[in-house]
């Protein structure tokens, strides 16, 4: 998630605000990389969240973390020997860069008014969260950093801390705009305007200087040389107004791309840079950046859980698709029975023909009009009766085979079809509940392994909408709530499924009267059925229709699976119903 400078000056003025001078009370690790502080304050955000995450690194203030039973820090353990009712002193961002430093005094194991610090970098994969004595030496870190990985900087416990390094940039709230074009001066005339802020100056993620360039009128991207005329003022104004912004704190604003429904980011203004964005105000930038992390979280959850089930579903469709695909080979090759008994029978009635040792043998062919003759292999290891069982062994597994194939592939074939419909059901699945069932609905197929802590799945209610006449519409998103939907169902009540594909089973509660179910509820829970199936995207969808009495469900077959009969056909546009809920 974005962690940029200007995010860190900002959230150090919420911490200045809300917890100087305040006694830590509790320190507990969340998860890896990430350990809360409790402080003594009254205020409504008592905790501030510490990550070294490489993907979620970030500070804020919190009402809502809690200790986990399961989750041991070591690191966490070493913050509670030490600061365990320590002092909050100051807070401070280092040179406007992604560092802050946290003083703490009175510190338990150091002794009456001794000092020690918490440093934080939120640095991407880089990022970590240092404890610090009096003497800059590492008391312990979140990670520890070897030679092998770093050899700039180590970060072990007992050695002295190193900051980042500099690479000889400034802190920018400090320049002068004559110090911003004595600086620029010497810069070639092709560097563009992000690159040349880079070189000199820390704290220039994206975002801050698409944020500068839109404040200052001009484009990042704009050559330094063709910057227009006062253009050191106007960064210079640019830079002070966001500065100020940060260093007063207050409300927070959360980020949205368009046709997104995941916040992209958290930042302390509304982005000038990004007027396509839909933006939420809260009331602190903890308070955003705490809603943008657990979103993102969340769905970085679900995007991976939702990758290892469609991963696994693909590879089971490939080896059914493969099997049946076998399968219907054999079935061909086993058409050609007959003619090993015919070869068999044509072998035994020339016996006497067969001179030991050959290799062949042509005969008359008394099968076929006109008897013409027919070259027969034998094997030359084997006696003339031999080779005829031989043909009989065959001619009898091809029949077995030609007995038991069709059934077999049809069951590869149902299969096939479910698999394709748990894909999609994996593809559409917008929570992480809806995951999780379908993961336990996999489990029970053998299509994953069982986890070690198996927990059994929390007894979801079925989704439903109300339509626009006032009828009671519900269905399922994965295969088990479509047989829930099924077994719920009234024999009388209309149940819909779109053609030729799969999707969900959608049931309209009739209370008995199906007739006096009106088009239009027919037509909106129709168009409900197309969205949800894998036809989503096409302009006229066949949906069918029938009473739930006339839909059957095989025994054995697999979750959504049925068979229908008395049906009617619609063609609709998909469309999910307007009045959607979960209840």
């Amino acid at each position: 998630m974005l962690f940029d400078s200007l995010m860190m000056a900002a959230i150090g003025a919420e911490l200045t605000h809300s917890l100087q001078a305040s006694r830590i009370r509790r320190v507990f690790g969340l998860r890896p990389g990430e350990v809360a502080l409790e402080s003594s304050t009254n205020r409504a955000w008592p905790l501030v969240v510490l990550s070294a995450d490489a993907q979620f690194g970030r500070i804020h203030l919190s009402s809502q973390a809690h200790p986990q039973p399961d989750f041991h820090c070591p690191f966490a353990d070493v913050l509670r020997r030490h600061l365990r009712g320590a002092t909050l002193q100051r807070v401070e961002q280092i040179d406007f860069d992604r560092q802050l430093h946290l003083h703490f005094v009175n510190c338990q194991e150091l002794g009456a008014q001794a000092r020690c610090t918490l440093v934080a970098e939120i640095m991407g994969r880089y990022s970590n969260l240092l404890l610090l004595d009096e003497a800059g030496i590492i008391l312990d870190c979140i990670k520890h950093v070897t030679s092998d990985v770093n050899r700039y900087r180590q970060s072990l416990p007992g050695l002295q801390y190193v900051p980042p390094p500099q690479f000889n940039k400034s802190n920018p709230v400090d320049i002068s705009a004559e110090g911003f074009l004595l600086t620029a001066q010497p810069t070639a005339a092709d560097m563009s305007f992000a690159q040349w802020f880079r070189n000199h100056y820390h704290g220039a993620s994206n975002l801050l200087l698409a944020e500068l360039a839109a404040r200052a009128n001009w484009s990042p991207e704009t050559p330094v040389s063709q910057l227009p005329v006062g253009w050191p003022q106007q960064l210079h104004r640019a830079l002070y107004e966001l500065a100020q912004v940060a260093a007063t704190g207050g409300v927070g604003y959360v980020c949205t791309e368009p046709a997104e429904t995941t916040p992209a980011f958290a930042y302390p203004v509304i982005p000038a840079s990004r007027p396509d964005m839909s933006i939420t105000q809260l009331p602190s930038l903890s308070a955003a950046i705490e809603q943008v992390a657990d979103a993102q979280r969340t769905g970085h959850r679900m995007g991976q859980q939702r990758q290892r089930l469609r991963e696994s579903a693909q590879r089971r469709l490939q080896q059914v698709a493969s099997r049946r695909q076998s399968q219907q080979q054999a079935l061909e090759q086993a058409q050609c029975a007959p003619r090993y008994r015919q070869w068999g029978e044509l072998i035994l009635a020339h016996l006497a023909q067969i001179s030991p040792g050959a290799s062949e043998i042509t005969v008359p062919n008394y099968y076929q009009e006109g008897q013409p003759p027919i070259t027969i292999k034998l094997s030359p290891d084997r006696d003339p009766t031999e080779s005829a069982q031989h043909y009989f062994r065959r001619y009898k597994r091809y029949r077995r085979m030609q007995k038991r194939l069709p059934d077999l592939i049809r069951q590869g074939r149902r299969e096939e079809q479910y698999l394709e419909g748990l894909l999609h059901q994996i593809q559409i699945a917008d929570s992480a509940a809806d995951l999780a069932e379908l993961e336990q609905e996999m489990i029970a197929a053998d299509y994953l392994s069982p986890p070690r802590r198996r927990r059994p799945p929390a007894r979801r209610k079925l989704p439903r909408f109300v339509t626009q006449d006032g009828y009671t519409v519900i269905y399922g998103k994965t295969g088990i709530q479509n047989d829930r939907v099924l077994h719920k169902a009234d024999g009388e009540d209309i149940w819909l499924h779109v053609r030729q594909g799969p999707g969900a089973h959608v049931v309209i509660r009739t209370g008995g009267q199906p007739d006096s179910v009106p088009e239009s509820s027919l037509l909106q829970a129709a168009g409900h059925a197309a969205a949800l199936s894998k036809q989503s995207q096409g302009t006229a969808v066949e949906v069918s229709y029938t009473l739930v009495k006339h839909v059957r469900k095989p025994k054995g077959s697999p979750p959504g699976f049925v068979h229908y009969t008395n049906f009617q056909t619609l063609r609709v546009r998909p469309q999910l119903a307007t009045t959607h809920s979960q209840g």
